[in-house]
Parts: C-alpha cells; structure tokens; sequence
C-alpha cells in the first residue's frame, strides 16, 4: 500500500481556504483533480458546505482519482480525462494558488508541467501526494503474498476506524 492511500497530502493553505466554497470553486476543483464537471448541483451544493482543504482532501482521496490519475501513473500509462485541456490552463493554477501557498518556484514547476502527469508530479512534490511511478507491486499469491496482503487491509482498517473516531468527537 502507497503512503497516499494510507496518509493525506500536506499543502500550506491561504486563509481564504477556511471561507465558504462557491459554485466556480467546485467546478474548477473537480476539472483540476478529476478532470471532469461536477455532475450535478447537487454534487456542487454537497461539496459547497466544505472548506477548501475539505474537499481537496475529498478529491485526491477519492476513489475516482486513483483510478484515473494514481493507478496510470504508476504504471506509466498515459492519463485519461474528460476534459480537452492537455494541462491545467492559466486560470486553473491561479484559482489553485487563491487557497494553496506556492512559492515562485513552486508556481513555476506547475506552471512549466508539460501535461497532466507532470502537474501532478509537481503537486506531489509540493504537498506530498504519492505519484510514485514505476511498475506495481507483483501480486505473491502464495501465503507469505496473502499474508503481506491482510496486514496492509489491517493498517488500512485501523486507519479507517481512526478517522471515524475522530468525526465522532
């Protein structure tokens, strides 16, 4: 299991990050992390009610993106999105950097990405998302595999189980 399934990414947010979200903050969050339109108001109205960092956390820890953007990267395939963009365009990086503190030369290697994959590299290499490329893990399927296996299901549960402790309080 990869640190970022298990462990969520750490930017440096702008105050304005803490503000109530609008309707073109959830549409640019979901055509920068998703690369897609939000598919409803409903989606963009459930979203609204959180913080920036809620719903980027919410995004990069979706299912949808490792899907789409994790699980090629590693396996060096070529990203699919729903959008035409072949990167994030001008107005996309200066909504990013409305909510997360970037640097100059952290604004640069965004901006200077050649495509999506290298946007994302440079978002790992700012907030720590893992992006790590290179080939999967081979799947053992002998004992010591299925062994190896229940003990990141364990991790990930115990995980799981913290997080909802702490939404109970």
């Amino acid at each position: 299991m990869s640190e970022f399934e298990r462990k969520a990414p750490v930017f440096a947010f702008r105050p304005a990050a803490g503000n109530a979200l609008t309707d073109y903050d959830v549409v640019m969050a979901f055509e920068i992390f998703l690369g897609r339109n939000p598919e409803s108001a409903a989606v963009i109205d459930y979203h609204k009610a959180k913080t920036f960092p809620g719903m980027m956390a919410g995004c990069l820890g979706s299912r949808e993106f490792t899907d789409t953007v994790v699980r090629p990267m590693r396996t060096g395939v070529k990203l699919r999105r729903g959008d035409y963009r072949r990167k994030p365009s001008v107005e996309q990086l200066a909504w990013l950097a409305r909510y997360i503190v970037l640097d100059t030369a952290q604004l640069d290697s965004l901006e200077q990405a050649p495509d999506w994959a290298g946007f994302f590299q440079a978002l790992h290499a700012i907030g720590g998302v893992d992006l790590a490329q290179g080939a999967p893990e081979a799947v053992d399927d002998g004992v010591d595999g299925i062994l190896e296996r229940v003990a990141r299901m364990r991790v990930m549960l115990a995980d799981l189980e913290e997080a909802v402790k702490k939404l109970r309080k």
